[in-house]
């Protein structure tokens, strides 16, 4: 590999899908095995935000309104009769904490600087994903590929389900991680069109 080839700017993106809940489940491991419901208040009431898969399985969609989150919970719990005891627990109702997640979000951009000494979060409401420098990193890890292994690694150890996307900018590293089933092999050009981070009515157009 040349001197170029090694130079060559590389951004990584850490995508931690549902970080509201991943967020509470690491600190309430007690609930690892309870149907959670995240909901934010909204116009229309409180509403789901983000919640467990056993939920969405269940026919729980973001946006529902937790009246109707609830109904689906105790109708599927009483339907289905082969339910240990702790499965048939109830819903547990948290709300958004957008403020602590954001925090614990820092916090894990700090823990980050073991691999880069740049880190950030990305520019959204509710970020979900970190975005480091990591140009030239690799050298210690003797190869890019090993690099980024040993980074997902880390994030596994502390329990967290991440998804890593990287490449040469920001929204080549940021699509991948969001939208690439093998980020290592998938080409930025078969990516579908939401990962260009356009407007909503642009995605449509396009």
């Amino acid at each position: 590999m040349s001197r170029q080839e090694r130079s060559r700017a590389l951004i990584l993106a850490i995508w931690i899908p549902q970080w509201p809940l991943q967020r509470l489940l690491l600190k309430r491991p007690d609930l690892q095995n309870q149907p959670v419901v995240i909901y934010q208040k909204t116009s229309r009431g409180p509403c789901v935000l983000v919640c467990s898969d056993r939920l969405v399985r269940w026919g729980v969609s973001l946006g529902m309104p937790v009246a109707e989150a609830l109904a689906l919970g105790r109708r599927q719990q009483s339907q289905d009769r082969r339910s240990t005891r702790r499965e048939k627990e109830p819903l547990h109702l948290e709300p958004h904490n957008p403020v602590e997640d954001r925090k614990s979000l820092v916090r894990l951009a700090q823990w980050c600087h073991r691999f880069s000494p740049i880190v950030g979060l990305e520019e959204e409401t509710f970020p979900e994903t970190l975005l480091l420098d990591v140009t030239g990193m690799d050298l210690f890890a003797g190869s890019e590929d090993a690099f980024i292994t040993q980074v997902g690694e880390q994030f596994r150890t502390r329990g967290i389900f991440a998804r890593l996307g990287w490449g040469p900018t920001l929204g080549n590293a940021w699509a991948l991680a969001h939208y690439s089933s093998d980020c290592a092999e998938t080409e930025i050009e078969d990516l579908p069109v939401e990962a260009l981070r356009l407007p909503v009515k642009t995605q449509q157009i396009l």
